[in-house]
């Protein structure tokens, strides 16, 4: 598969951010799908079509993750959002000319770029987050916070 891409890096890099931002997404749904009260719904037929960023509110809104972690999914989302969408006519790793909405960014630092430390940033606050997440999942799993459903 060929991609449009300056270096293997960046393809690899660009994968990642979609990955990663994929991965919060499903972790921050099966947490709301977990604390919703209808009985009637499996996961793979659960209604929700949240963004990940609109589970991140969600998430904060019902107490469920602390504003933490909720800031850093929707710096993911942020993140995501600039290089899957409106990045990808323009040149997804490129930071753009949009000083409020640049491509490629995550806490100031571009991820495209040469500073490793960046993209390490990310990785990083994605596992606190995917570590916050998991452990609310399991608390959530508890019989007695689930009441009715079946325990999968």
């Amino acid at each position: 598969m060929k991609f449009i891409l300056n270096s293997q890096r960046e393809k690899e890099v660009w994968l990642a951010v979609i990955g990663l931002a994929a991965h919060l997404e499903y972790l921050a749904v099966a947490i709301l799908f977990l604390r919703d009260p209808s009985e009637s719904k499996d996961f793979a037929s659960y209604e929700r079509a949240l963004s990940l960023w609109q589970a991140a509110e969600r998430l904060q809104h019902e107490g469920l993750l602390d504003a933490a972690i909720v800031k850093i999914l929707q710096d993911v989302a942020n993140l995501r959002n600039s290089v899957a969408h409106r990045g990808a006519a323009a040149g997804v790793t490129l930071p753009g000319d949009d000083a409020e909405r640049p491509r490629g960014y995550y806490k100031g630092s571009h991820i495209f770029g040469d500073d490793p430390g960046a993209f390490r940033t990310l990785v990083d606050d994605v596992n606190a987050a995917t570590e916050a997440m998991a452990v609310r999942f399991r608390e959530l799993q508890q019989p007695s916070r689930v009441k009715g459903r079946n325990q999968r």
